[in-house]
């Protein structure tokens, strides 16, 4: 059936007016802006998530070389550190536990740590400056090279003297050589000696914790001049204290 041109040309005319009106209320039926903001949010939440993956990969990796750290450091002074826990984790997003873990994990070692520390001679006895170090030194009176089994620490007449462990004293005695001596007995059967001293405020048979007190400098003996002679034994075995103070000197 042929139509007439009229009216193909009104159809085609209606066609447009509807494409038209449809086209200008679209927006009522479907909001764009807010498909655009979802696609936003979309790509900014998807960034998140990436930056949290990494985080939680770097607090990993850095928990362990802290655990690493720790036990070498015990190692060194054939000390048992302890073995990282198991933790299940069963979302990998799951950021939150895995810096609870580690800031339990980071405390429980940094408490260990201390405790374990404070067992062993792991810090100086008085405030000073080293001038004879462990090993082979020329004694002063006989100009001959004898061992020194210690070190020598010059300091002010009459300061302080501290225990570098919590311990056991053994002996407050008097000896040629070193005058005024203290001796601890600590833990793994570390033993520390302290000489030269002015005089103690301690006695046999106390118990002592690191940073306690024991003495004050002095020049008894054969010291020429107040200072302290550090000494520090493993197993019967004479050993440099400095090889067992935590950060150097």
């Amino acid at each position: 059936m042929r139509l007439p041109i009229i009216v193909l040309f009104l159809l085609l005319i209606l066609i447009i007016v509807t494409f038209i009106l449809f086209w200008s209320n679209l927006g009522k039926y479907v909001d764009i802006t807010s498909i655009d903001a979802l696609r936003s949010d979309n790509q900014r939440l998807r960034k998140k998530v990436e930056m949290l993956r990494d985080k939680k990969e770097y607090l990993s990796a850095l928990s362990d070389t802290l655990l690493k750290s720790q036990n070498r450091v015990l190692d060194i002074h054939h000390l048992k550190g302890f073995e990282k826990e198991t933790i299940y984790i069963y979302s990998i997003d799951s950021l939150l536990l895995w810096s609870k873990w580690i800031d339990t994990i980071l405390k429980t070692s940094l408490k260990r740590s201390d405790s374990l520390l404070k067992m062993i001679p792991s810090i100086l006895p008085v405030e000073g400056y080293i001038v004879k170090y462990f090993g082979k030194q020329i004694d002063p009176f006989t100009e001959k090279a004898k061992t020194q089994n210690g070190v020598n620490i010059l300091a002010g007449l009459n300061s302080p003297v501290i225990t570098t462990a919590d311990g056991k004293i053994v002996k407050v005695e008097q000896k040629r050589g070193v005058g005024l001596y203290v001796e601890i007995a600590h833990w793994k059967d570390f033993i520390t000696l302290y000489g030269h001293l002015l005089s103690t405020t301690v006695k046999e048979g106390e118990i002592v914790e690191r940073g306690e007190i024991i003495g004050y400098v002095g020049e008894s003996g054969r010291a020429p001049y107040p200072y302290i002679y550090y000494e520090v034994r493993k197993d019967s075995v004479f050993i440099n204290p400095l090889n067992v103070i935590m950060g150097g000197i």
